[in-house]
């Protein structure tokens, strides 16, 4: 059922550009050329979402099969999907290994007193890492 409202949510989204730049075929140039940048990044965004999707399935899929904490860090996370390359990023969202715990530890107490997470889940998340 999701998969066919998003998929109707993307084609009325699609037709709707579509609509619009048909009516600056022959009236306007300019704003025929701002439409068409504006659907070339209506159809990136959507290949993004989808390969978020894609991804966040691999990671539920592997998460369930999980039975404790593994014990190769580096192995577990070679068997995910590699996250695409984002230059712009500089290494800001990387995956926290042992060696930045403390750093890992930080950043969600931080997150704990902006959100309403309870205790006993964000203790079994600080004493996991």
């Amino acid at each position: 059922m999701n998969k066919l409202l998003y998929a109707a949510a993307f084609t009325i989204g699609l037709g709707a550009i579509g609509w619009v730049g048909a009516g600056y075929v022959h009236a306007n140039p300019l704003a025929l050329s701002i439409t068409l940048l504006i659907g070339a990044f209506y159809l990136m965004g959507a290949l993004e979402l989808q390969r978020f999707h894609r991804d966040s399935v691999a990671l539920q899929h592997a998460l369930t099969a999980l039975s404790e904490a593994p014990t190769d860090l580096g192995g577990w996370l070679g068997g995910l999907p590699a996250a695409p390359s984002r230059p712009w990023l500089n290494g800001k969202n990387t995956v926290a290994s042992p060696s930045s715990r403390v750093a890992m530890r930080m950043s969600l107490s931080l997150m704990a007193k902006c959100t309403t997470a309870p205790r006993r889940k964000l203790n079994s998340i600080l004493l996991w890492g």
